[in-house]
């Protein structure tokens, strides 16, 4: 069975306003490298990419306490920040007060949800 689904409730459905920024945090220097000068950043933890697995190591890291610092190539970059990953989102929900669980995430996936 085949189902017309208006266009303007397909772009309700995709239309969305990504939310604001907040203002840059200014670097606590500079430095010089390679004839550049280049901004300095001090963090405990640095993640490189804001894909699944870049996200997920960012979300660990700041529930153990940690102060972490996620580089990227832009501010909505990333597979997974920008398509709304549901493997992303169903394993970061099934896990938010332990850890990693993934028997429990699996468990839950099969069972129909988190």
């Amino acid at each position: 069975m085949t189902i017309d689904v208006p266009q303007h409730i397909l772009d309700a459905m995709t239309d969305v306003d990504m939310p604001r920024l907040r203002s840059e945090t200014p670097p606590s220097g500079t430095m010089v490298h390679g004839g550049l000068q280049v901004p300095v950043y001090r963090s405990g933890c640095v993640v490189v990419g804001s894909g699944a697995a870049g996200l997920r190591a960012a979300v660990e890291l700041r529930r153990r306490g940690n102060e972490v610092v996620i580089v990227s190539q832009s501010a909505w970059g990333g597979t997974s920040a920008c398509s709304g990953s549901d493997k992303q989102t169903l394993h970061t929900a099934n896990s938010a007060d332990q850890g990693d669980n993934y028997k429990a995430m699996a468990r839950a996936i099969r069972a129909g949800g988190a």
